[in-house]
């Protein structure tokens, strides 16, 4: 029970020194009556270590039968400080006021922090998040996590896709995700008059008309712009009638493709990694370590609620680990060369190619690999018309 150093402070321990007989003995002695021992230390003239005071009295039956003298060195711990200072009412008075004060501040929220977040600022979420009474100071708020994770994107007005507001002692801890923004325009409406032309430069392989009226032939050469399918149709007076033009063609023409990229990039690796306990009593957190300094981490944590014959104890231990980086170079080639190769997969996913070259420049610090293929792919993208009919 008392593996942890707080725990042995708020118990109490004996600093004990045992001398003469047989230290070898002593030590099985105690192992085999379960008497724990910490920090134990052997010299010439005996050992020393540390024991709770209910074993202390057990301990010295087994140094009185290995043969050893038991001597306490010290008194450790808050109950021997306690009785040390009874007398002292000014001390009990601070420390009961303290407690009372430790209570009482941790139904409040003293820190608010965000994260997750990339094109929503920091600011932004925050005064959301004060307007629905989350801010430093605040009193901690009634409603659970999931009803205030809703109002928060509601105050928002859907900058956020998702939101989760943790609530832990007196922090709390907002995790959002931005909204995804779209990219590119909708497609025109069905049916809307359009004509359908050219969006690259290569030589036509097949030309299939589904409406419109074809404009060119296969073997010709296009540039981009030209027409390949137009959406005007004139009957035998003159009088133009206006379409969607649809079809399907393939033209064979040359592909270049680059990508850029730093030649030694400094690329984040893991350096140390470190835990540190929390233990919560009630709505008070007490840390049982500290994290080393440094801003490049990875956080996560596990907490473990303690359980009486299945009943929820208002105690918990929760395990923070931090992941800590550090930059170091690379191979750009490498890097460079693997993301190219998957650009290049997914823009042929419906193209044919005939043959490819592949060169790598390097240029200072810089690296550009230069992609050049003989390809057979679809083409044609729909230019609406302007001139509508009254």
């Amino acid at each position: 029970m008392l593996e942890f150093p707080l725990l042995r402070w708020l118990f109490g321990v004996l600093l004990f020194r045992a001398t003469g007989g047989f230290p070898a003995r002593f030590l099985n002695l105690c192992d085999s009556e379960n008497l724990r021992v910490w920090h134990l230390r052997q010299d010439k003239g005996g050992v020393s270590a540390l024991v709770s005071p209910r074993d202390y009295r057990r301990l010295r039956l087994a140094a009185r039968q290995a043969g050893m003298t038991v001597r306490c060195l010290e008194k450790r711990g808050l109950p021997f400080f306690l009785h040390q200072n009874r007398n002292r009412t000014g001390l009990l008075a601070g420390a009961v006021v303290c407690a009372v004060l430790a209570v009482f501040c941790s139904g409040f929220l003293w820190t608010v922090e965000t994260t997750g977040n990339e094109r929503v600022s920091d600011s932004e979420i925050l005064a959301a998040a004060a307007k629905i009474g989350l801010y430093p100071g605040a009193k901690k708020p009634k409603d659970n996590g999931e009803v205030l994770a809703i109002r928060l994107q509601q105050e928002l007005d859907g900058a956020l896709s998702w939101a989760a507001v943790n609530l832990i002692g007196s922090r709390c801890v907002i995790e959002v995700r931005d909204a995804e923004r779209q990219t590119t325009l909708p497609d025109p409406p069905y049916g809307a008059p359009a004509d359908l032309v050219a969006d690259f430069d290569g030589q036509i392989l097949s030309l299939e008309v589904h409406s419109g009226v074809k404009a060119n032939e296969v073997g010709n050469g296009v540039k981009k712009g030209d027409l390949l399918i137009s959406g005007t149709r004139k009957d035998r007076e003159g009088k133009p009638y206006y379409y969607e033009a649809r079809g399907v063609v393939t033209a064979l023409h040359n592909d270049r493709r680059s990508m850029e990229g730093a030649l030694r990039p400094a690329l984040y690796a893991p350096r140390a990694v470190r835990r540190v306990c929390v233990l919560h009593l009630w709505h008070l957190s007490i840390p049982l370590g500290l994290f080393p300094r440094g801003k490049d981490y990875t956080a996560y944590s596990h907490t473990s609620a303690l359980t009486l014959r299945g009943v929820k104890l208002p105690f918990a231990l929760e395990t923070k680990t931090r992941i800590y980086w550090a930059k170091q170079p690379a191979d750009g080639t490498g890097l460079l060369f693997d993301s190219f190769v998957l650009s290049c997969a997914d823009a042929y996913r419906n193209t044919r190619v005939l043959s490819g070259e592949v060169t790598v420049q390097t240029k200072g610090e810089s690296c550009t690999v230069i992609q050049q293929s003989r390809v057979i792919d679809f083409m044609g993208v729909s230019r609406v018309l302007q001139a509508k009919e009254d």
